[in-house]
C-alpha cells in the first residue's frame, strides 16, 4: 500500500508489534521497523523481497525462529537491490536473534551500521553474496 510502500510488516511511530508463525514473501522490504518502534517475531519467514530482508532503523528487533532467504536479489527488469542485506540496522537500531537462520540474500547477510548493534544467538549466517557479516566502525555485532 501507499504507507507501507511495499513492505511485508512496517512498524513505526513508537508501534508494538508480535509476528507469529507467518510468512512474508516478494515484498519490497520483508520487514522495516522504524521511528522507536519494537517488534517481536516467532517462526517467521521473510523470503524474496526485492531489497532487504529485515531493516531497523532507530527501533528494536527481537526474534526466535526467524528465516531471512533470498532477500535483495532484485526482480527481473528492476536491477540490483540498493540494500539487498538480509538484517540491516542503522541509526541507533537493534537487532536480536536466536535460533535463527539468514541465507542467499543479495549482499551481507548481516550489516550493521554506526551507532547499532546486532545480538545473534545460535544464528546460522551462510551462502549470502555478499560478505557474511559487515560491521562499521561504531557499530557493534555479537555472536553467540
Amino acid at each position: 500500500g501507499y504507507r507501507t510502500k511495499g513492505k511485508g510488516l512496517l512498524a513505526y511511530e513508537g508501534a508494538r508489534v508480535e509476528l507469529r508463525s507467518s510468512v512474508l514473501v516478494g515484498n519490497r522490504d520483508g520487514i522495516t521497523a522504524t521511528q522507536g518502534s519494537s517488534v517481536v517475531l516467532h517462526d517467521v519467514f521473510v523470503a524474496g523481497s526485492y531489497d532487504k530482508g529485515i531493516g531497523v532503523s532507530a527501533a528494536l528487533v527481537q526474534g526466535s525462529r526467524v528465516h531471512v532467504l533470498a532477500n535483495g536479489r532484485g526482480f527481473e527488469g528492476r536491477g540490483k537491490a540498493p540494500n539487498g542485506d538480509g538484517l540491516r540496522a542503522g541509526l541507533g537500531g537493534r537487532i536480536e536473534l536466536e535460533d535463527s537462520r539468514i541465507a542467499g540474500n543479495g549482499d551481507s547477510g548481516v550489516a550493521v551500521l554506526e551507532g547499532s548493534a546486532a545480538t545473534l544467538r545460535r544464528v546460522l549466517v551462510e551462502g549470502n553474496l555478499g560478505r557474511p557479516t559487515a560491521v562499521a566502525a561504531g557499530g557493534s555485532l555479537r555472536v553467540e
